[in-house]
């Protein structure tokens, strides 16, 4: 989220910068489904983010288990930018979205 205290999005209208937001979330070490979008009057922009996961249990055979994070990340374009990330919930489209439905909603809290 770096991104937002880029001069380079100063130039750019609220639609732009939302959509160089989703391009970050959804690329690279991120791999997150933007599933929701806004920009508020104060310049706030918001995502809703799912990010899934995969992790291997124990037993024999070991069991693949997968999980799913809805997050709502928000922050203001500026020199110091503060991104606030908490917890949503997760849209029913996104398991049209992905081939493999999450065995758990799990939250930032645990």
């Amino acid at each position: 989220m770096t991104m937002l205290a880029s001069p380079d999005l100063d130039a750019k209208t609220t639609d732009q910068r939302l959509d160089a937001l989703v391009t970050a979330v959804s690329a690279g070490k991120l791999d997150g489904i933007v599933f929701e979008q806004r920009a508020g009057r104060d310049g706030r922009l918001e995502v809703d983010v799912a990010f899934d996961a995969t992790g291997t249990g124990s037993g024999f055979p070991p069991a693949q288990v997968i999980v799913r994070l809805c997050a709502r990340l928000s922050g203001v374009v500026g020199r110091d930018p503060q991104v606030r990330m908490v917890d949503t919930a997760c849209a029913s489209s996104l398991d049209e979205r992905r081939p493999n439905h999450p065995d758990r909603i799990v939250s930032l809290d645990g």
